[in-house]
């Protein structure tokens, strides 16, 4: 165990020791935390793509919503229409997923929106 502490210690400054159960969950947070973000800038670029606009556009909102983070609760800094429920810009927003053939996407921008808008209400 103290040899791989060393290792691991050489290879990052943030080595931990965990149980199993603690691996699990952080494996599980880590899915959404990194996987499904980047699957959702796969979908952004996407959409962006459409009318050609650069992808690069939103790597400063990126890095200004990553910054937000730190030291704050994801919670307590989420913005956007689904925190206020703003149905006139979320159904417009679906609307042109739709018009566009992006159902899938229309679905869980819906769906999202909803969980952001309860996550929000809740103390």
């Amino acid at each position: 165990l103290v040899l791989m502490k060393t290792l691991a210690s050489q290879l990052s400054e943030d080595v931990r020791e965990m149980s199993s159960a603690q691996r699990q969950n952080l494996h599980v947070a880590a899915v959404f935390a990194c996987n499904f973000t980047n699957s959702l800038y796969a979908m952004a670029q996407e959409i962006l793509a459409y009318d050609h606009i650069d992808k690069d556009i939103l790597q400063a909102l990126i890095e200004e919503t990553a910054a937000k983070l730190r030291g704050h609760d994801a919670k307590d800094v989420q913005t956007g229409p689904a925190v206020r429920m703003d149905r006139n810009v979320i159904d417009k927003h679906i609307a042109w997923l739709q018009a566009h053939g992006q159902a899938d996407k229309a679905r869980l921008y819906e769906e999202m929106s909803r969980i952001i808008y309860e996550r929000s209400q809740q103390s």
